[in-house]
């Protein structure tokens, strides 16, 4: 199947995780009270006061908050746990008790009384005009049982629906048929940006310094065929600490030693005079630059000699070696000759280009 660039160079933006951590803290149980206590009722107020509540503005409003609180007490938070925060003020937006106010307006509005509407509301809507409940002002009366069993069972059936049948088409389209989820990695990147605002790091003021540590949040990779100037580049293959050994066999242990995370691999394939001529490409991503230099001086073959214009990359013709921050690269022509040389430094340099601003 011919492989579209274009979809190839979007799914790249964001690499799947190669390992989990666990998110849920006291920061986020903080985050949750705050949002609770504050957000949730800011939201209610506004939306029946101007028609409109404060929207997706929540999210950032409390991610970018509790960053900077991290930020001025020395401390940090984990993309697990700006994520967690993410997810908890959406999900707290959407606040179904707030139609419970609404109802309970609706029933004593002049509007309604005017069109003669008011006899017509069902109790499982809100409860009468001559009901206590309203003149007390309160939620916590048995004439709103009704509604108020209505709406949870409203809202356990939709999470039964969303995490069942939901979370099964998303497994289909997702590990089944590969398909790209358009807005995936712009929410995904878009709490890297506020991870990256977390460290507090003066340099990171520097768009070239956020850009490089969003590209560092994703990942090692490989660029594109048409980036590397090759006809095509087979399946992408990601091998974390635990499936290593599939790709090194005997030698996993020397790069867990050095801090090995994780690694990427494909085949790029160059037009040849008889048959396309084949170079194998690895990323490795390793704890420090230290380890990745290490691992580089490790492999680096005896012959090998620096490659013009690529600063931290040596060749032998045969086999190239590039460093990045904490990435290694290693790309072997898998059919040596004179042609190899100015293929494996195409490739670099296109990896290079990814993996730097």
């Amino acid at each position: 199947m011919k492989e579209d660039k274009e979809l190839q160079e979007f799914r790249d933006l964001l690499k799947p995780p190669t390992h989990f951590e666990e998110g849920f803290d006291w920061k986020t149980v903080v985050g949750a009270v705050f949002i609770g206590f504050l957000m949730m009722p800011g939201s209610m107020y506004l939306q029946l006061v101007i028609g409109t509540g404060i929207g997706p503005a929540a999210r950032w409003v409390t991610i970018i908050l509790f960053a900077e609180l991290a930020r001025r007490s020395y401390s940090g938070m984990k993309q697990q746990e700006i994520f967690l925060l993410y997810y908890m003020a959406g999900a707290a937006m959407h606040t179904p008790f707030q139609g419970l106010l609404w109802n309970q307006y609706l029933v004593q509005s002049d509007a309604a009384r005017m069109l003669g509407l008011t006899e017509f509301i069902p109790l499982w809507v809100a409860p009468s005009l001559e009901s206590s409940a309203l003149l007390e002002r309160t939620l916590f009366h048995r004439d709103w049982l009704i509604p108020i069993l209505l709406l949870i069972g409203t809202q356990i059936i939709t999470r039964i629906d969303q995490f069942g049948l939901g979370y099964a088409l998303y497994r289909i389209t997702s590990d089944v048929e590969k398909l790209p989820f358009p807005m995936a990695p712009v929410a995904a990147l878009g709490a890297a940006a506020a991870w990256v605002l977390s460290q507090g790091r003066r340099d990171r003021e520097d768009p070239a310094e956020v850009l490089r540590a969003l590209r560092a949040s994703r990942g090692p990779v490989l660029p594109a065929a048409a980036r590397a100037g090759a006809l095509s580049r087979g399946e992408v293959q990601r091998y974390d600490r635990d499936r290593l050994h599939e790709l090194v066999d005997g030698a996993a242990e020397a790069f867990l030693a050095r801090g090995f995370e994780s690694c990427v691999a494909a085949v790029y394939a160059f037009p040849g005079a008889a048959a396309p001529r084949e170079i194998a490409a690895e990323a490795h991503r390793f704890r420090s630059e230290e380890g990745a230099r290490v691992h580089l001086e490790a492999e680096r073959p005896r012959s090998a000699r620096d490659v013009p214009g690529l600063p931290r990359a040596a060749s032998d013709g045969q086999v190239l070696l590039a460093l990045a921050g904490r990435d290694l690269l290693k790309l072997t022509a898998l059919d040596p000759g004179l042609w190899a040389g100015e293929q494996l430094a195409a490739v670099a340099a296109a990896w290079r280009r990814e993996t730097e601003p």
